[in-house]
């Protein structure tokens, strides 16, 4: 596993409401810091309960859609860190991942790559 420099945020489905937008807020801004652009390529280990790898190039406006972008639909716990120069690593915890072995990595692309990748899909 890469290593991960000092965690940054946690999020987790169960904060109140205003705590979230808090956490979503302070993401956005981290988002914008490590990319002025919108597009981003993720790579996932031991996804869900069948422990799977994949990887994903996509485009979210926000941390909102930068998260529903990536992770599963389910109640999601996660602690974002820095991963290398302008990437993030994600360790996200829910129902098939309780003790969060389920990992992002992700790091700013380029809207050409993000295009190949939905023209070969």
């Amino acid at each position: 596993m890469p290593k991960v420099g000092k965690e940054l945020i946690c999020i987790d489905q169960s904060l109140d409401e205003i705590d979230m937008e808090c956490a979503l807020d302070y993401l956005q801004m981290i988002l914008h810091r490590k990319n002025k652009s919108t597009y981003w390529y993720a790579e996932v280990k031991n996804f869900g309960w069948r422990k799977t790898d994949g990887h994903k190039f996509f485009e979210a406006g926000d941390s909102y859609q930068f998260l529903q972008q990536i992770l599963p639909d389910c109640d999601c716990s996660v602690h974002v860190h820095n991963w290398g120069r302008n990437g993030l690593a994600i360790q996200n915890f829910h129902h098939d991942s309780p003790v969060g072995d389920e990992w992002y990595y992700i790091k700013p692309t380029t809207e050409k790559k993000v295009v190949l990748y939905r023209e070969r899909r």
